[in-house]
């Protein structure tokens, strides 16, 4: 993480595959659920939403049969990043909207709003403003 947050993303990258082998190797589902979401956001740092994509929908599947609603929440939202990045507008609001929900039900406010904001976002990019 400190690697990413430095911008070293070939170095965020690196640490995160062992990382990634780490828990597999363990059997570590949870771990390595959060760490394809994190080669997610590295991904999508550098613009590759395909890489991206598979990424977070690799974490999804792990957070979905675990039932980490926390995690299925945070990866529903950075794929609506990445389907409002492709300027797939509907896709971006359906992940968005999935996000919103499960962050309401769990009364996280701070997450929620960040959600609330993205979909502004993409109301104001269909009335024709910038992202």
């Amino acid at each position: 993480m400190v690697a990413q947050e430095r911008r070293d993303l070939n170095a965020a990258e690196g640490w995160y595959m062992k990382s990634l082998d780490i828990s597999l190797k363990q059997g570590n589902e949870h771990g390595a659920a959060l760490t394809y979401h994190q080669l997610g956001c590295v991904a999508q740092e550098r613009r590759d939403l395909n890489a991206a994509e598979g990424w977070y929908k690799k974490s999804l599947d792990i957070s979905l049969k675990q039932g980490n609603e926390h995690g299925v929440a945070l990866t529903y939202h950075q794929l609506g990043c990445v389907a409002q990045e492709r300027r797939d507008l509907n896709a971006a609001e359906g992940w968005y909207r999935k996000s919103l929900d499960i962050f309401e039900r769990y009364q996280d406010e701070y997450r929620a709003n960040i959600v609330k904001s993205s979909l502004d976002r993409l109301d104001n990019i269909r009335n024709g403003g910038t992202d």
